[in-house]
């Protein structure tokens, strides 16, 4: 009798600690539900962390309801505390399948976030090319009007009026790969929300 008091003493606390969690694991500052979630890598790795620490514990608490449960059957305890036990034991079960949940969530998010710098790095690349090419066509302008100038040959001016139109081939291109990748970004930033 004492033993089966002592159990059920420390089955309460275990739940009561369970619910704790659970309840603290719902707070704004660690759900990665809410209306304006994190966009900190760094962030996100910490409620992995936290949330498969999480789940370590409700599995190891699923572990002892079931232990407990084939104690009371063996032991034959009354019938009303292993339904005690089996309602602990669903709760766990609960408790896992939502840490689980949030873990899942915090891996999207912490891809998205990847996904956010990655778009961001390819805009400043193309950024850099924009500017690159712009320097590359006042050079060839001005290669052309100096050419003109000194009366250079026509095979001359061809080659320098191959390279402006080459270098506005690029620039052109380089503005479209900026513009789409400033969509890509604008669409995962709301795709994040």
């Amino acid at each position: 009798m004492r033993r089966s008091i002592f159990r059920s003493a420390i089955l309460s606390a275990t739940l009561l600690a369970t619910l704790g969690l659970a309840a603290s694991a719902q707070t704004p500052s660690t759900t990665s539900t809410t209306a304006t979630p994190p966009t900190d890598i760094g962030q996100d790795r910490k409620d992995i962390r936290r949330d498969t620490k999480d789940i370590r514990s409700d599995r190891r608490d699923i572990r002892s309801d079931r232990r407990d449960i084939r104690q009371d059957i063996k032991e034959g305890d009354p019938k009303s505390e292993i339904v005690a036990d089996r309602r602990d034991l669903r709760q766990d079960r609960k408790d896992v399948n939502g840490d689980l949940r949030d873990r899942r969530q915090d891996v999207r998010d912490l891809r998205q976030d990847k996904d956010l710098r990655s778009d961001r790095r390819d805009i400043k690349s193309d950024t850099r090319d924009i500017r690159s090419d712009r320097r590359d066509l006042r050079s060839d302008r001005r290669d052309i009007r100096e050419d003109r100038k000194e009366g250079e040959s026509k095979a001359e001016l061809r080659s320098d009026v191959r390279d402006l139109n080459k270098d506005k081939r690029d620039l052109h291109n380089d503005r479209l790969d900026r513009r789409r990748d400033g969509r890509d970004f604008r669409r995962d930033r709301r795709g994040r929300k």
